[in-house]
């Protein structure tokens, strides 16, 4: 995972932020709507949210992605709804958990790709 100042020298200055994240708007860019970073209190990112805009990617798309991005991920559980996988970080043996959401309609919710590291796995937990 990137540091606070690498991520912003690539992507700017967040279009917002709350509480441990910062948040993205992206438009225009394969149906992608929204990238959450969430850093959980210290200068490293520890989880990734991509946020795609409903009806823009299908579940077997959105997988696929994933599976592309971390190609020695273990799928572990995948439905209609959600996929779940586990990858170890770059240069480093801890693991990243990669969940892919599909869309909720009824939320209004487009499909999702979100990556967190442990830390972050046990920070949300609390």
């Amino acid at each position: 995972m990137m540091d606070r100042q690498s991520i912003h020298d690539i992507l700017g200055q967040p279009d917002g932020v709350e509480e441990t994240r910062e948040w993205y708007a992206i438009t225009g860019s394969e149906g992608m709507k929204k990238t959450t970073i969430d850093y959980i209190g210290t200068e490293t990112a520890h989880a990734v949210s991509l946020e795609f805009a409903p009806a823009s990617l299908t579940m077997d798309e959105l997988a696929k992605t994933a599976e592309r991005a971390f190609p020695d991920a273990q799928l572990l559980h995948r439905d209609e709804l959600v996929a779940m996988y586990l990858a170890r970080q770059a240069g480093a043996d801890k693991p990243v958990y990669i969940l892919v959401i599909a869309e909720n309609p009824e939320k209004e919710r487009g499909p999702q790709i979100v990556t967190m590291t442990e830390e972050a796995n046990q920070y949300y937990k609390q």
